[in-house]
């Protein structure tokens, strides 16, 4: 009886150990070859950011999401009750290659990226990243979602050296002016207001 139970224990120890390791596995191999297959998002204005103001400890504001033809993805409203916010990006590199994507916005000092609101809910869907123009095929559409998948999975970025997070502070960012978030093609964050855009 104790061996049945020794035998057991084992069996469920090493389901949970390497059952995570294979997905991780698998997941990492999808990407890969994704990533072998097509090139980082052209540079853009993939986010837009405009803050209405602060108020004691809170900050209201408005989160757009675009995909790269420069259709709106998503528009994200609400309030922190934070000095400030940031937004974070999830980073994979293959080879040269460095492929970005918004990852979450959260509460500045929170001290984890991961927590407040998971941005990948509002472009991946069916299989499919809503950044990429929907006038490409539908495969490099899902191509890109593999990538995207593995990159900003929670679980994933402990188990792989490939996936870093960045993140833009909106500190410095003013009330009332729309701002753009856009990345080069090596992966630096570059932040700067929309031309004419403004609270009247």
């Amino acid at each position: 009886m104790k061996k049945k139970v020794f035998v057991a224990a084992v069996f469920v120890f090493l389901f949970c150990v390497m059952l995570p390791v294979l997905l991780v596995a698998v997941s990492r191999k999808n990407a890969d070859r994704a990533a072998s297959r097509v090139q980082p998002l052209p540079q853009y204005d993939m986010v837009h950011v405009l803050l209405y103001g602060y108020d004691r400890d809170t900050v209201s504001g408005r989160i757009t999401l675009y995909s790269e033809d420069g259709n709106v993805v998503s528009t994200i409203e609400r309030s922190w009750n934070a000095d400030s916010v940031m937004i974070s990006f999830a980073e994979f590199s293959y080879g040269s290659k460095v492929f970005v994507f918004p990852y979450s916005v959260s509460r500045s000092g929170s001290g984890k990226a991961f927590s407040g609101i998971y941005l990948p809910n509002y472009y991946l869907s069916a299989n499919k990243c809503h950044l990429v123009s929907s006038k490409k095929a539908e495969e490099i559409q899902k191509e890109y979602a593999r990538i995207a998948h593995f990159a900003t999975s929670r679980f994933f970025s402990k188990f792989s050296s490939s996936r870093s997070i960045q993140t833009v502070n909106l500190s410095l960012c003013q009330p009332g002016i729309e701002y753009e978030i856009q990345f080069t093609q090596q992966g630096k964050a570059l932040v700067f207001p929309v031309a004419g855009d403004y609270l009247s």
